[in-house]
């Protein structure tokens, strides 16, 4: 049984179910050879049945938000799989998307963008920098670069959203 079983992880809250599969497609969307559709599958339909076993089905609710989200890339709601291909980013992207909400733009600068963000999973409030790659055709530029070999050493530390 893998580290990233749904199996394993039955008895984690839908927040750690949501995890799960992030942490999952992170892993498969490293793995070019992976089915990423037949690998996610289990962790789409674990997370959904713990949304689903937790939250009222009215509309807004965590559960209809994430059925929507999975939707977005190509899951089957009707079938519990993917009807398209999956891109495995495209999902991580969306799931970590998700797991922010009522952003707040807090300032500019040439090469990325702040936001104040309110964390759904734990409730905190922090702090997203984002990064703008326009030039990205031509290379990154040098403090782009510096940027992000600042915040890899930083990475340890409770502060930094990784």
């Amino acid at each position: 049984m893998s580290a990233h079983s749904p199996v394993a992880r039955a008895s984690r809250s839908p927040s750690l179910a949501l995890i799960s599969l992030l942490e999952a497609a992170e892993d498969v969307a490293c793995d070019f050879a992976a089915d990423a559709g037949r690998a996610l599958t289990p962790f789409v339909q674990h997370a959904l049945e713990e949304e689903a076993s937790t939250s009222s089905e009215s509309e807004g609710s965590p559960h209809e938000d994430l059925r929507s989200l999975v939707s977005s890339v190509g899951w089957d709601t009707d079938r519990c799989t993917f009807s398209t291909k999956l891109d495995p980013r495209a999902l991580v992207s969306a799931l970590k998307a998700s797991m922010f909400s009522d952003l707040t733009l807090v300032g500019e600068g040439t090469y990325s963008v702040v936001y104040r963000a309110h964390n759904r999973l734990d409730g905190s409030t922090v702090t997203l920098k984002k990064l703008r790659l326009d030039g990205a055709a031509e290379g990154l530029p040098a403090t782009a670069v510096r940027e992000m070999s600042l915040l890899k050493e930083l990475s340890n530390s409770p502060y930094i959203v990784r």
